[in-house]
């Protein structure tokens, strides 16, 4: 399906609103279903990639799409069939009076549905959907969404769309929601082939680690573990992508221990993926609490995860898709554990392979934004329900 190139549409001086316009086509059975989609916060970041395979996977969906924050990053997210809107909240004021405003500057369409991705743009989301008579879906990918949801929750269940089986057994059995009203959606990501690898026996082996800097993510048992390596005679390096209060007690840690040469701080690094292409091994030395799309994503690529085990994250599975350490791991096992499998390339190799084919299987763009946009006809009632897995 050609589209148009994107279009710069002056907002009339209201309210610094930043209008990117990329058209859709309506389908020729019917008209579009117009849905607002709401992100703010760590979740604009964490669940970027995700968003850009649904903006891009909707092109051939019967959806018109507007992506609305108050964050200017949201921007570089208008992709396929999605508008990008900056909305820019005043310091004053209570969610009801943005709302108004946003109403007011968005004019129409009025959307069909408002779906937020996370729990940071429940109340705003919930707020619209309510001025516009709108259908409300939320997104749980996270503990913290999970909750944060019972305020939203006061007026009935809106429709929730979980990221994991995990996730989706907690909302119905935990939080005692209705199960018609949990749609299992695993967030699709945009998967190239998986780059030929050379021999780690010719190259000093790459860790990978992009967890925020922050002491709860135990970064600092990566470094410990890189100087356990070099000291039983096992060089690696480890690249660490990401930022936080905890960096600068990281960055001296590294210089007591002399490492500054083999553990590189990248920063919020845009060149993430052509880290990971050259990345050996994937490193998760916490449990995290939200599901992580950069884990997919190096399952994706080929790159062999070690990590903590999450109740979240369903893609991983013990020395069936990934490696995985005690939930209370320590310097010496995480060193163990990433010598073992240097050792033994092979076993290595046929878990990374089996976790790159799981995610291919299940964790594909288009899927999701087949779901996804199934999920949005059945609550306009245009359309019989599709399967969420």
């Amino acid at each position: 399906m050609g589209q148009p190139p994107p279009v710069v549409v002056d907002n009339g001086g209201r309210g610094g609103f930043i209008w990117m316009v990329v058209a859709n086509p309506d389908p020729t059975e019917s008209r579009a279903v117009d849905v607002d989609l709401c992100l703010e916060g760590d979740a604009l970041g964490r669940l970027r990639p995700v968003v850009r395979s649904l903006c891009v996977g909707l092109v051939d969906q019967p959806v018109r799409a507007r992506l609305i924050s108050s964050d200017p990053q949201v921007e570089r997210l208008s992709l396929g069939s999605a508008q990008a809107i900056v909305c820019p909240r005043s310091r004053h004021g209570s969610t009801r009076k943005h709302v108004e405003r946003m109403v007011d500057a968005l004019g129409k369409p009025r959307p069909d549905l408002v779906h937020a991705f996370s729990h940071e743009s429940y109340a705003t989301a919930a707020e619209l959907a309510r001025q516009t008579q709108a259908d409300l879906v939320l997104g749980v990918s996270s503990i913290k969404d999970c909750e944060r949801l019972d305020p939203v929750l006061s007026d009935g269940p809106p429709h929730l769309i979980a990221f994991s089986e995990p996730i989706r057994e907690a909302l119905e059995h935990q939080l005692k929601i209705p199960a018609d009203h949990i749609g299992l959606i695993r967030p699709g990501i945009i998967a190239g082939k998986p780059p030929e690898r050379a021999e780690q026996a010719a190259t000093t082996p790459a860790l990978l680690c992009t967890l925020p800097l922050v002491k709860a993510t135990h970064v600092d048992l990566l470094i410990r573990a890189v100087r356990r390596l070099h000291q039983s005679g096992t060089p690696a390096s480890a690249f660490i992508v990401g930022s936080g209060p905890y960096e600068d007690a990281l960055r001296k840690l590294t210089r007591q221990l002399r490492l500054q040469a083999h553990v590189t701080f990248a920063g919020l690094s845009s060149q993430t993926r052509r880290i990971m292409d050259g990345a050996d091994f994937f490193v998760v030395p916490a449990s995290l609490d939200y599901v992580s799309i950069a884990m997919l994503q190096a399952l994706a690529a080929g790159v062999a995860v070690v990590a903590v085990p999450s109740p979240i994250n369903d893609c991983l599975r013990p020395d069936e898709t990934a490696f995985c350490l005690s939930t209370k791991p320590t310097v010496s096992a995480l060193a163990d554990l990433l010598g073992q499998l240097l050792a033994d390339p092979e076993r290595t190799r046929t878990v990374t392979r089996t976790g790159t084919a799981y995610v291919r299987e299940h964790h594909t763009a288009s899927r999701m934004a087949e779901q996804t946009a199934g999920v949005y006809r059945h609550l306009r009632g245009r359309y019989e329900p599709i399967s969420t897995e």
